[in-house]
């Protein structure tokens, strides 16, 4: 990308306090979408306009979650808007404009928006497309919505932005080269989303330790740390061992909390032993980190997981299982793992897993995974289904 174009984060806080748009991109070397943002608080029928003319998609609002609760627009939709940057619903003010459609009702509709405490101020359908950002923003999921809302809230406005695709003269996305002489011909700079990630990491990490003490266990003593989220009130717990500077590249396990295999010793799973094995693994290296992420069932919940158990014990398995409950195969989110592993100082690690999907879960934020020790234990007879099910259809590296 032209370095003329690329802003920083830094950069583009200063654009968005002056009131000016910026160009918002997913990947400087792929660009899937993108989208001209500029803060909420700031509209006029003049950006509406500019946004129309020339970027030619949908003027969509990104909003907090607290924003989107506050209006209840949840209630007039079933879509899950937790995961998709698309709107699934259209207002207009239901006072101060006309028909809707013109930029000067549309700029009135999204300060109604942000202003107004009650979804009665609107009539549904409309012209202005309230899309809900998920909660932690970029740190949670790195969309455009999520973008949006972190970089007003960075520049000091209302957490919401306004937001529209930008469309080339065929009618089709723009690709990079186009929105390079897009920027260009309009005076705009270009933020890629992953810098917004990595600030976010850096800079405006809403994670807190707050507890800590000594653990001492039949495998060796170690620090044990409590941490929680105050964006999504998540909360993990850190198992450490030994002092990690940011030159190292400690064995790291990201171990899914499994209150029947680590506690009740379940032998349907190699959970217990995987984290009794990670713990003595640490303990002969004398460095490295057990995140304990509570994940219950791949991300489904306990007493899920047990449906999911009676579902196995009628002939499914562990994959249609979960479909059969209406969940994926796999409901876990590594970005917060990546982001406490950040906290902690650590950025390269020797992951101590046989699932390729914590590799991408955490390389998509940021941590390298330099190398990988497999960690296979605890395989018999009353799993041997089960990790079959993990090698064929989630793609597990496990040798049987």
């Amino acid at each position: 990308m032209n370095k003329s174009i690329r802003i920083t984060v830094n950069e583009a806080i200063n654009i968005i306090q002056s009131g000016d748009m910026i160009i918002l991109i997913d990947d400087e070397n792929n660009v899937n979408y993108s989208n001209l943002f500029f803060a909420a608080d700031l509209v006029t029928p003049e950006k509406i306009n500019f946004m129309i003319t020339y970027a030619k998609g949908l003027v969509c609002v990104a909003l907090s979650d607290d924003i989107y609760s506050r209006l209840n627009l949840h209630t007039v939709s079933s879509i899950d808007l937790y995961k998709h940057d698309i709107p699934a619903i259209s207002v207009d003010s239901v006072l101060g404009i006309a028909t809707g459609i013109s930029v000067e009702d549309r700029a009135y509709t999204i300060k109604s928006l942000i202003k107004s405490s009650s979804l009665k101020d609107f009539s549904i359908p409309g012209n202005i497309f309230p899309i809900r950002a998920t909660k932690g923003g970029v740190l949670t999921y790195p969309g455009y919505v999520e973008s949006s809302v972190d970089l007003a809230r960075l520049a000091g406005f209302t957490h919401a932005g306004v937001i529209c695709r930008i469309m080339n003269d065929d009618g089709n996305i723009s690709n990079l080269n186009e929105l390079e002489q897009f920027a260009t011909i309009h005076s705009l700079k270009i933020l890629v989303i992953k810098d917004l990630v990595n600030y976010r990491k850096l800079y405006d990490s809403a994670i807190r330790k707050v507890s800590e003490s000594i653990l001492p266990t039949n495998y060796g003593k170690f620090k044990l740390e409590g941490y929680r989220d105050f964006a999504t009130g998540k909360e993990a717990v850190a198992i450490i061992k030994g002092n990690i500077t940011k030159d190292d590249v400690p064995f790291v396990r990201i171990h899914s909390q499994c209150i029947t295999g680590d506690v009740f010793a379940s032998l349907r799973c190699d959970c217990g032993n995987q984290l009794h094995s990670a713990m003595n693994k640490l303990e002969e290296a004398g460095k490295g980190v057990i995140l304990y992420m509570f994940q219950e069932g791949r991300g489904i919940g306990l007493l899920n997981k047990i449906k999911a158990y009676q579902l196995q014990d009628n002939g499914y398995d562990t994959v249609e299982a979960n479909f059969k409950l209406g969940f994926l195969d796999d409901e876990r989110d590594y970005s917060f793992c990546a982001e406490l592993l950040g906290f902690l100082g650590i950025s390269r690690v020797n992951l101590l897993s046989n699932n390729p999907r914590k590799f991408t879960g955490l390389e998509d934020y940021g941590i390298k995974v330099i190398e990988r020790t497999p960690i296979e234990c605890g395989i018999g007879d009353d799993n041997i289904k089960y990790m079959q099910t993990k090698k064929e259809k989630l793609g597990h590296m496990l040798g049987i």
